[in-house]
């Protein structure tokens, strides 16, 4: 009987010596390195959900954008607001006024706050996957799959980051855990509950909703027997709690229905059909399994994985049953959508259950040497996920190409200079003057501009060096930005264009393995590459390129994190005086 069946205290568990180290190795890898690149946030992600998270200080709570559902934002909302309580009592700051214009200056401590509540989300599902191993496991089983999930390198990498991956997954092991009771003991409590935690985690991120195919299954479980009891009354209650605690966890998804389905369709477009119309139905499973042997758990783990299948089986059928209904959901599911390696994240607690009861079948016909067998197995299947973490929180700690292009332009370019950069490449301060015209082509008076607009514009004195900025796009939602096509680059195009006297230099980058930037043999016709930071060690040349959060294997052919970054120099240059701010 496993430990949780016989009535196992949780806090109890606390005092395990081998969970407290995997514990304290899980910490180590996500907080190392977490403040990687700050002040400055290449991620997109980040700054998106930030700003939204952000936006509910006016005191609207509705996000107006359901890509994700609320209670992520709510939740950054109110750690945030908890900072800025604590910094004023600490005599940090003095107003709430003072809090927005220095996140303004340097985000970083906000930042950080999202990312440590990430971290922290990534320990504490260590400590849940143990307790959930011990439903279908022994305590050496559960033991094994902390020092697996501590070291899994996608979870690892994915703590690093203000996103909602990691939250969710601890937030889906709850709610599977949570079913466990409505098999064992069917209660009408046990029904709410379980519910009720698949309803947070659907609030916290959609495609937790998935987690309700447990909860199905331990109610099949539990009334096999008894068509009745199978359409009963408490699986009623279990749906009316899940649909009940969503609407109050993020209630705008529901009131504000319309948006909410533009929203959906519009990610589904993204994420599922376009991974259908690339890769056929069903065919995102071989690049998400390929990325789980290559990064995130690693052929040994694997093999372990398919071995403790067939022991878990052994032991209880249908404990493994229940054990992997939301993982073979959860798989099916990301079949279809594109094979990003942080969509897989739910995956790893299971797979850390699976792997660990794998080696501990392995071990134990070593007879006596059982132990020290266990200990060998578990460091081999570790191997590959530890080294790819280890070397992640080494790499993301070096300086970004981007950050050292934004060094080299601020003290080889003078202020007021124009250059065109594309979009998350060199994070560069706007002239005021370029803020301005932003926002009256916008049509948008200074005074009726966002706040990050207003606060930009109020800075007395003005931060320099700054520069006449042209974002390189089709256009987007920041009325604080000028855009200019691609195709506005094209040598005829560019000479025939107001931009010609206006653009000094050109900030391009390039995302490697995806191939050199095509615009860089564009504006080679009429510009110099005067500068270039490259991410690669000299020694290996151009590989596979390595952005923190890029579905890449860490290694040493890289030495920073970042694109590679080209600044060219127009040939053109501006009149004289064009380029004071």
């Amino acid at each position: 009987m496993s430990a949780i069946a016989s009535g196992q205290r949780w806090w109890r568990d606390l005092l395990d010596p081998w969970l407290l180290a995997a514990l304290a190795l899980g910490l180590v890898l996500r907080v190392a390195s977490l403040g990687h690149g700050l002040p400055h946030v290449y991620n997109p992600d980040e700054v998106s959900i930030l700003s939204r998270a952000l936006a509910l200080a006016s005191g609207d709570l509705n996000p107006h954008n359901f890509l994700y559902p609320s209670l992520y934002f709510y939740i950054l909302a109110a750690a945030t607001g908890a900072y800025a309580v604590v910094a004023m009592v600490a005599g940090q700051i003095h107003s709430l006024a003072q809090f927005e214009a220095q996140f303004w200056q340097d985000p970083t401590t906000v930042y950080l706050v999202g990312r440590g509540g990430s971290a922290v989300a990534g320990v504490v599902t260590i400590f849940a996957v143990y307790r959930l191993a011990l439903r279908v496991g022994d305590r050496t089983t559960a033991r094994v799959t902390a020092m697996l999930m501590a070291v899994a390198y996608v979870p690892v990498r994915d703590a690093h980051f203000l996103k909602h991956d990691v939250p969710a997954t601890l937030l889906i092991v709850t709610a599977v855990a949570a079913s466990w009771w409505v098999w064992q003991r069917g209660r009408t409590r046990d029904y709410v509950l379980a519910g009720a935690s698949v309803g947070v985690a659907c609030a916290l991120h959609y495609p937790a909703a998935l987690a309700v195919v447990a909860l199905l299954a331990a109610h099949v479980l539990r009334t096999r027997q008894s068509v009745a009891e199978l359409l009963g009354l408490r699986l009623w209650l279990a749906a009316l709690a899940m649909i009940a605690v969503f609407a109050v966890c993020s209630p705008y998804v529901l009131a504000d229905i319309t948006t909410a389905l533009r929203d959906i369709q519009a990610n589904r477009a993204i994420i599922v059909e376009r991974a259908q119309r690339t890769y056929g139905v069903f065919g995102s499973a071989i690049p998400q399994l390929d990325i789980l042997r290559t990064q995130g758990a690693g052929l040994a783990w694997l093999v372990a994985a398919v071995v403790g299948c067939v022991a878990l089986v052994r032991r209880s059928a249908l404990a493994f049953a229940w054990l992997a209904a939301f993982p073979v959901a959860f798989f099916l599911f990301i079949s279809n959508t594109w094979p990003f390696g942080r969509t897989a994240n739910p995956l790893y607690p299971f797979l850390a259950v699976m792997g660990a009861a794998g080696l501990v079948c392995v071990s134990r016909t070593f007879g006596r040497f059982a132990t020290p067998a266990l200990i060998a197995l578990t460091v081999v299947a570790m191997a590959q996920p530890l080294a790819s973490s280890v070397l992640f929180d080494y790499l993301v700690a070096q300086t970004d190409t981007r950050t050292l292009a934004l060094q080299w332009i601020e003290a080889h370019v003078a202020s007021g200079a124009g250059i065109a950069v594309e979009p998350y490449s060199v994070q560069l301060q706007p002239t005021r003057a370029q803020v301005t015209a932003a926002l009256q082509a916008a049509g948008i008076q200074p005074d009726r501009a966002g706040r990050r607009s207003r606060t930009l514009l109020a800075r007395v004195p003005y931060r320099s060096p700054a520069y006449r900025l042209f974002h390189i796009g089709e256009g987007g939602m920041d009325e604080d930005k000028i855009y200019i096509p691609p195709q506005a680059l094209s040598r005829g195009a560019f000479a025939s264009t107001q931009l010609a006297p206006c653009v000094d230099y050109i900030v391009l980058k390039s995302d490697a393995p995806h191939g050199a930037n095509p615009l860089s043999s564009v504006v080679a016709g009429y510009s110099r590459l005067v500068h270039t930071e490259d991410p690669f060690s000299a020694s290996t040349g151009r590989g596979d390129g390595f952005l923190p959060d890029f579905d890449v294997k860490p290694s040493f052919g890289v030495v920073r994190p970042g694109p590679v970054i080209e600044i060219w120099q127009v040939r053109n240059r501006c009149p004289e005086g064009a380029t004071q701010q």
